[in-house]
């Protein structure tokens, strides 16, 4: 099973240690701070300079290339699915967006 993230231990350690947000904002700039933190904490218990993130082909796309082994790190991300329902009412089809 992946690590998951455990959010309320992940924003006091964020709070209570100096600095800990302004080196997640720094090196994750484009994330949510929640992103960002989760993002610092898994480059710190891997013991990797954080630094630009990107997917597989975004990488390769590049001109970069990924150490074989090497694992992603975990990001979260909202996801939105459409789900049609017949209204018993007005017995017409309605649609509801759910994320």
């Amino acid at each position: 099973m992946r690590d998951q993230a455990k959010w309320q231990q992940l924003l006091v350690e964020a709070v209570n240690q100096p600095g800990r947000i302004m080196s997640a904002y720094t090196a994750f700039h484009n994330y949510s701070i929640g992103n960002a933190l989760l993002a610092l904490s898994q480059c710190l218990q891997r013991n990797l300079t954080p630094g630009p993130l990107n997917t597989y082909k975004g990488w390769q796309e590049l001109g970069r290339f990924v150490k074989k082994g090497e694992h992603a790190l975990t990001l979260c991300m909202p996801v939105t699915a459409k789900k049609k329902k017949i209204n018993p009412e007005t017995k017409q089809e309605e649609e509801r967006v759910l994320t």
